[in-house]
């Protein structure tokens, strides 16, 4: 039986002195002291699961960290490259406006700008609406009052450059025109 109980213990030589208790286990003679060495050892077995518990739970908190840590980094990138980016956009529309007599001229500008918008929007960068809607101080920034009895007041009467958000956080607020 002796031989049967030390065949059944899983010890870790590195972590704990198992080996002289084991080797004590068969020694032992008298039933009561087996009983005591055997509770201590079940004791180690189970403080040194623990200790690997909360190592491997530690480890998967650091990898989560990390992903998390990542991804904004990715966002925070890349909403510093789109926002370099923006005035080519602005400088395409413009493009757009005033190419009206030359059809193939505008049709090549049209695709570009359209290929663009639709990589801006693949990315999570959308344009911030404004026209007739009221004025947020934090999608809006006011660049002129104007006097009219066509809108309520603190109502956006006239967009003059776009605003553009990424995911939520504001890469540039629109520029508007607000009734008094």
């Amino acid at each position: 039986m002796v031989k049967e109980i030390k065949n059944n213990i899983n010890y870790n030589n590195e972590d704990s002195n198992i080996d002289d208790k084991k080797d004590e286990l068969v020694d032992i003679a008298d039933d009561d002291k087996k009983g005591q060495v055997i509770a201590k050892l079940e004791e180690e077995k189970t403080t040194l699961l623990e200790q690997v518990m909360r190592q491997q739970a530690d480890f998967d908190n650091y990898r989560k960290r990390v992903m998390k840590e990542k991804a904004s980094m990715r966002e925070s990138i890349l909403g510093d490259f789109v926002k370099k980016l923006l005035p080519l956009l602005d400088n395409l529309e413009r493009a757009l406006a005033s190419v009206e007599e030359e059809k193939s001229l505008k049709e090549g500008v049209e695709m570009i700008y359209k290929q663009f918008v639709a990589l801006l929007r693949e990315e999570g960068i959308e344009s911030i609406s404004c026209q007739g809607g009221i004025f947020c101080p934090h999608l809006h920034e006011a660049v002129m009052q104007v006097e009219t009895e066509d809108f309520p007041s603190n109502t956006v009467v006239e967009e003059l450059q776009k605003g553009y958000q990424f995911k939520g956080k504001v890469l540039r607020a629109s520029m508007v025109k607000v009734a008094k």
